[in-house]
């Protein structure tokens, strides 16, 4: 999956930051850039909702990046939710504590 390392990369992510918000472990990103090892389904889709592409993209079947949408759809991610998630998967936890706390003030009446 040489195609992931080139999404990651052009996040600007590196291998731990994109493993935290998976939920893997930097060795395993590894693993599946260098192909020695593949995602199973359900991480295939979390990665390919990750970065707003098909999983036949992120497998190298396809080369369109867009995931089909029907007439009236929008992105399967939202811009802007897929920044934050980006942002709180660089965070350390005591800044993460802090957003949650912030978040939750902000939407208190």
């Amino acid at each position: 999956m040489k195609l992931l390392r080139e999404l990651r990369k052009a996040r600007g992510l590196s291998m731990k930051e994109l493993g935290n918000y998976i939920g893997l472990s930097e060795s395993t990103i590894s693993l599946y850039e260098t192909g020695k090892r593949q995602p199973d389904y359900a991480t295939l889709n979390r990665l390919a909702d990750y970065f707003g592409v098909t999983t036949d993209y992120l497998l190298g079947r396809d080369d369109k990046k867009e995931p089909v949408t029907g007439i009236g759809d929008g992105p399967r991610v939202n811009p802007v939710d897929a920044r934050l998630e980006e942002l709180l998967a660089r965070a350390d936890p005591d800044t993460k504590k802090a957003m949650i706390l912030l978040l939750e003030q902000m939407q208190k009446p």
